[in-house]
């Protein structure tokens, strides 16, 4: 019977390329096993629209609409978040949000008009219409 030590020294290879190996398949995988929820993927959308992504701090995150076209999903939330701007100082943004689920859990922003400051109210129909229109989510 072999000692630890001297199992340790033949097999420390075997078991160093098994466990990357392990990592890397699971890293493949498990994306796709995990189910982001759309208010993550909100978030997400949220931080790459702030100047300081790792200062913030969210306040409330809403889905106020949720659509089915066909195999996407459209999402439109409300977003109170605390962070930095470019000078340092704290500021609380108001922003309106429109992500889209496709089909397999991939979500993504509607491009530059997906995260927009909401001046007022983003319960105002006619303006969350107009945001629509800009993204695509809605034609007329």
């Amino acid at each position: 019977m072999l000692s630890f030590t001297i199992w340790l020294r033949v097999y420390w290879k075997t078991w160093v390329f098994g466990s990357i190996l392990a990592i890397g398949v699971l890293g493949y995988f498990l994306p796709g096993w995990i189910k982001m929820k759309p208010k993550d993927a909100i978030k997400l959308a949220v931080k790459e629209f702030l100047k300081a992504p790792a200062t913030a701090q969210f306040v409330s995150v809403e889905i106020l609409e949720h659509e089915s076209q066909g195999y996407t999903q459209y999402y439109f939330g409300y977003v109170v978040v605390d962070a930095q701007n470019l000078y340092g100082a704290l500021v609380r943004n108001r922003l309106c949000v429109i992500v889209l689920e496709e089909e397999g859990n991939r979500f993504k922003t509607t491009g530059v008009d997906g995260v927009v400051e909401c001046p007022t109210t983003p319960w105002n129909e006619e303006e969350r219409h107009a945001q629509k229109q800009l993204v695509g989510w809605v034609r007329h």
